[in-house]
């Protein structure tokens, strides 16, 4: 089982926010609108809330945008020389992003926390996108980036499994 938190969003986020902005707690929107993360409590007058992230609004803070594909030009000539062309586009799109999307990094991340060297890796693309050197990556070429080997991917899902048995063994909700 995978973390369920976005781990490269919270890294963007610590780059980009103050503690301040942090520190305001859960906008009115989890607390009086109770949309996001709400948790119960055994205490019945006590529910633990924060703001959550939609997909899309994950994928905003990791740059991924769709382009469109298959532009396409024809050209028709007559033997009367009348030229007829047709530009346009295609209806297929390609998803590129600046960041691996949290759905890929939870899918292909060789670890379920940060690392130090998950924060090499940020540290290495955030140098090459201030040089103007990096470019948007496809969800392939992210996943050949971030994925660890079989042997470590091995041992987090033991790690993980034996986490959650423990937890459902001597937790009480």
């Amino acid at each position: 089982m995978r973390s369920s938190g976005s781990i490269i969003a919270w890294r963007l986020a610590v780059a980009t926010l103050s503690f301040d902005d942090v520190l305001e707690g859960p906008t009115t929107a989890a607390t009086l609108q109770r949309r996001g993360i709400i948790i119960k409590t055994s205490d019945t007058s006590v529910d633990l809330c924060d703001d959550g992230l939609s997909q899309l609004e994950l994928d905003i803070i990791c740059g991924l945008y769709h382009c469109l594909t298959g532009i396409y030009f024809f050209c028709f000539s007559q033997p009367s020389s009348n030229k007829i062309i047709f530009i346009g586009q295609g209806k297929g799109y390609a998803s590129c992003s600046w960041w691996p999307t949290d759905s890929n990094w939870q899918k292909n991340a060789q670890h379920m926390r940060w690392t130090e060297k998950s924060d090499g890796f940020f540290a290495t693309r955030s140098t090459a996108l201030k040089a103007g050197t990096a470019k948007p990556l496809n969800f392939e070429q992210w996943r050949q980036q971030i994925r660890g080997s079989s042997g470590i991917w091995h041992v987090n899902d033991f790690i993980s499994s034996a986490s959650e048995d423990f937890i459902k063994a001597n937790v009480r909700t």
